[in-house]
């Protein structure tokens, strides 16, 4: 008995190494993310750097003003959501893992020994879900389908997020340049009111033009207090957006880029977005399978749970059944 236990045992090693050749890989297919996000001009490192190369990168990108490139960079690099979609595309490259091994048969041992003392009763079985390995080839075209449409839908999140750093720096560069705009005004107002309260002084100019000038200074001197309310807002919105930190030392190329020397062409924008948008690309290969998968559960809907097994039972007087 214990030889065909051992011979038993091995089938069964045999069977369960035959589904266990795929594996996860490195990148977890986040390689085929950067290729998408790289048609939108965004470059997506591979997860998986350390984390002295992501403070060694960061140090590079704030040696100098921040520059909107280099924004885009950091939020790539840094921003707590990159984390979550690289562990939501492990979980669907995990999936298709599973969906291509083979199902684990299953092995089932009882006896059965009566209390007259009479032969004891010996029982081995052998299933193998045969549902599951005829479906095999249909579970693991959908996994991949589901998985294609989760880079489309990942690519399309990082490019979202590199277009918030984008928008956060421009924000920033603005706020700062209003800021200074402010400024200016506030201290020519300021010196204008100083002016007239010295013609006044000497007579030269009455008390309603007087206090106009006053009032103004003081307008001026309201609008930059907003301006510059409207910088620390901008500064930690642009943090949020590149996980960094707003009381961090690091600064803001100040100065908005020159406006291109050519107009966008604003022919076949509907077009291009329609053929190009990564979430409208993602949404399509969702919608195409989820119709192979409505499409495979309508065919095999009849098999149901579908499993080919071996029983043997012995006793010990000899007699066998199988």
């Amino acid at each position: 008995m214990i030889l065909r236990c051992n011979r038993s045992a091995s089938a069964m090693a045999i069977a369960l190494s035959l589904g266990g050749c795929a594996s996860i890989p490195a990148d977890r297919g986040f390689d085929q993310v950067a290729r998408h996000a790289a048609t939108a001009g965004v470059d997506a490192p591979l997860p998986g750097a350390e984390l002295a190369t992501i403070d060694a990168r960061t140090a590079e990108l704030l040696a100098r003003p921040l520059d909107a490139p280099a924004a885009v960079a950091l939020a790539v690099l840094r921003h707590p959501r990159m984390r979550e979609l690289h562990a939501e595309l492990g979980i669907a490259q995990a999936d298709v893992v599973e969906a291509s091994r083979l199902p684990n048969p299953s092995f089932a041992f009882s006896t059965l020994d009566p209390r007259d003392g009479g032969s004891s009763l010996i029982t081995r079985s052998y299933g193998l879900d045969v549902a599951a390995l005829l479906l095999l080839p249909s579970r693991q075209r959908l996994a991949e389908g589901e998985l294609a449409q989760v880079q489309l839908w990942i690519a399309a999140q990082v490019i979202e997020v590199a277009a918030q750093a984008e928008r956060a720096w421009y924000e920033q560069a603005s706020a700062s340049q209003v800021a200074a705009l402010r400024r200016a005004v506030a201290e020519a107002a300021e010196v204008s009111a100083g002016f007239a309260q010295r013609l006044r002084d000497a007579g030269n100019l009455g008390a309603l033009e007087l206090a106009l000038e006053q009032a103004a200074a003081q307008q001026a001197g309201l609008d930059l207090a907003r301006a510059e309310v409207a910088v620390i807002e901008a500064r930690g919105a642009l943090a949020d957006a590149t996980g960094l930190r707003a009381s961090g030392n690091w600064t803001v190329l100040d100065r908005l880029p020159s406006p291109p020397e050519h107009a966008l062409a604003t022919e076949g924008l509907v077009e291009s977005a329609l053929d190009r948008r990564l979430d409208l690309a993602s949404a399509r290969a969702e919608l195409a399978w989820r119709t192979d998968a409505a499409t495979v559960a309508s065919r095999f809907r009849w098999l149901g749970d579908f499993e080919l097994g071996y029983e043997r039972e012995s006793e010990t007087d000899g007699a066998r059944l199988r």
